[in-house]
């Protein structure tokens, strides 16, 4: 299989799993997990590191209560991350399989501003700069695009913009939803940016540590764009 069909066969895994109602017990989702577990397997090898990183997602909660209405929220917040977790892993694979002959961000399957941005440091192999470049990059959207001053960064900036209550562009339909958007945009920014912004990481598997963390940041965006893109102060 060459590897614009594969590229295919992921884009059409990411649609489906876009579509799921947040049930981890749904037939549908059930059936869709090992098919896109065999996808990828035909698509990467059967020894690469997003096939063991995909089969590790979890869509089950942490905790386990007897209250019925609580334990509902929980497998419902369980299933979202497990969801947004496995997304970015599959657009990571889209990006691993276009970079033999691919530079577009069409073809990387990521934002294109982001990619227009850092697509060259990828092309590079400077995977340091693509993993902290891609937080500054983000944190710049957010500021722009929410009309937020140059001081305000970091966690206060993730808030202002996603919070649930309050905040100028939250994400989701639901209350969980938005509460997921915003922790996953405070995970990015406390356990990404805070770290490459101010230390050199070293570490063998820099390349695909830096192509989550674009896949990350493409996903925020990326849903920003879809929800609020009429009401960006600025492009």
């Amino acid at each position: 299989m060459n590897a614009q069909q594969s590229i295919a066969n992921i884009e059409t895994l990411i649609g489906e799993l876009e579509a799921f109602s947040p049930n981890r017990d749904n037939p549908e989702f059930v059936q869709w997990r090992p098919m896109a577990g065999t996808t990828l397997r035909a698509a990467l090898g059967a020894e690469h590191q997003l096939l063991d990183d995909f089969t590790k997602v979890s869509f089950l909660p942490r905790v386990v209560v007897r209250d019925t209405a609580r334990q509902s929220k929980y497998r419902h917040d369980a299933f979202e991350r497990g969801r947004n977790t496995a997304l970015g892993i599959l657009r990571a694979a889209i990006f691993e399989l276009g970079t033999s002959g691919a530079s577009t961000h069409e073809q990387s399957g990521f934002d294109a501003a982001l990619w227009s941005h850092v697509g060259h440091l990828a092309e590079d192999g400077r995977w340091h700069e693509l993993a902290s470049q891609t937080a500054i990059f983000f944190e710049d959207r957010l500021r722009a695009w929410a009309g937020q001053p140059a001081e305000r960064i970091g966690r206060d900036l993730v808030l202002s913009v996603l919070k649930p209550e309050g905040g100028i562009f939250p994400l989701g339909i639901t209350g969980s939803e938005a509460q997921g958007w915003q922790q996953l945009g405070l995970g990015f920014v406390q356990a990404v940016r805070n770290v490459d912004l101010h230390r050199i990481q070293q570490r063998e598997d820099a390349r695909i540590y830096a192509i989550g963390v674009v896949g990350t940041a493409s996903l925020i965006l990326t849903q920003l764009r879809h929800q609020h893109g009429n009401s960006f102060r600025s492009i």
